[in-house]
């Protein structure tokens, strides 16, 4: 009983944290806005996305001076081919360019489709952003500039989710803007990370060489993280920006839900253990419920309970404010959502299984891929 109290206190503890840099990180000051080098913007697609042409779209119209924007597909029959090249016919200021390329160096497909772009992108600065990312005009800029210091090695961006569809869409939502968000901001405040996230990644060409380049990263699950922690390896700095990007969150059933965050979890397991295992102690509601039980209730459970669940309504509220997302809230959801994510941390730790985008693979530690090397991400 004395570990879960302990447990449920430290748990409560970092609500009040995460509170603290939300309220931080609502108040920071815009981007700052300078070197403008032309830029070669990487986009890996694979298949028809929710909302996919106006994903695409958003990346065709930045305010900056001189960019291209290079897509990536391994087959002449992806419907993504057909978004392309509606959006080359409409005329954009920007260069597009379309690399159909089946080309493989490990089971990770994205990287092998990013290594294949890399080959045909023009510029010396290179932006990597997933495919269900949306981004405002200014985007370009903010996260380039960092890199005029030369200490710089890679600027990645947090993302915001906005859900498209029903229930499941905005349970996923929840979970990146009231775990993942949260998880990172505490973070960032406390350490120096790697962060890298599939939102964005800016970086030089030398600064990718140095590391190994996109195929050295092809046997890897964990590309994003992969990348940023060799970055740091090597002795250069990862820049947080500022500038904040919109993930399109889709999930038409529950299947894919719990699939998509199973992944997402056993992924950040292989790399980071011994975190994801204390992240447990962030699962408050539940902790502090199993605690007043386990207690019979006792006045000291009570107000625990009662304090966790006045700041985990508090997290709900405020955090996505922080990241600008509309007022509207769901509390009733909250239950749910804290269950739900306590069932996906548990899971995590029994099988190393993965599944994105149709295919199975196993994710070993370090964020290898491992089990059948045919099985393919996308």
């Amino acid at each position: 009983m004395i570990l879960l109290f302990v447990a449920t206190l430290i748990s409560i503890a970092y609500l009040a944290v995460v509170l603290g840099c939300a309220a931080r990180f609502a108040s920071r000051q815009p981007a700052t806005i300078g070197w403008r080098p032309p830029v070669s913007v990487l986009k890996p697609l694979c298949g028809a996305e929710p909302l996919l042409e106006e994903n695409l779209r958003s990346f065709c119209t930045q305010d900056y001076p001189e960019y291209e924007v290079v897509f990536g597909v391994r087959t002449s029959d992806d419907p993504a081919v057909h978004v392309v090249d509606r959006l080359a016919a409409e005329g954009y200021r920007c260069r597009l360019e379309l690399v159909v390329d089946g080309r493989m160096f490990g089971p990770n497909a994205k990287v092998g489709n990013l290594a294949n772009m890399y080959e045909r992108a023009k510029h010396d600065v290179l932006v990597v952003a997933d495919s269900d990312m949306q981004v405002d005009p200014g985007w370009l800029s903010s996260v380039v500039a960092p890199l005029a210091d030369p200490e710089v090695g890679l600027v990645t961006c947090l993302y915001r989710a906005r859900p498209v569809g029903g229930l499941y869409a905005a349970l996923g939502a929840m979970y990146v803007n009231e775990w993942f968000v949260p998880a990172v901001l505490v973070a960032a405040q406390f350490s120096r990370g790697p962060f890298g996230f599939g939102s964005t990644l800016a970086l030089r060409r030398a600064s990718l060489r140095a590391v190994g380049g996109f195929k050295n990263l092809s046997e890897y699950v964990a590309d994003d993280y992969v990348l940023a922690a060799r970055i740091v390896e090597h002795g250069q700095r990862i820049v947080l920006s500022r500038t904040i990007v919109d993930m399109i969150v889709s999930e038409p059933r529950f299947g894919s839900l719990f699939a998509h965050e199973l992944r997402w979890a056993r992924v950040v397991r292989s790399v980071r253990p011994l975190g994801w295992t204390l992240s447990g102690l962030t699962h408050t509601i539940p902790l502090a419920a199993a605690y007043s039980i386990v207690s019979a209730f006792s006045p000291v459970s009570t107000v625990m309970l009662g304090l966790a669940l006045a700041l985990r309504i508090g997290v709900h509220a405020l955090v996505p404010s922080s990241l600008g997302l509309p007022s509207r809230r769901a509390p009733w959801l909250i239950p749910l959502r804290d269950a739900l994510s306590l069932v996906v941390w548990a899971t995590s730790f029994f099988g190393s299984t993965v599944e994105w985008r149709g295919h199975r693979m196993s994710v070993a530690h370090g964020g290898l891929a491992g089990g059948v090397k045919s099985t393919l991400l996308c």
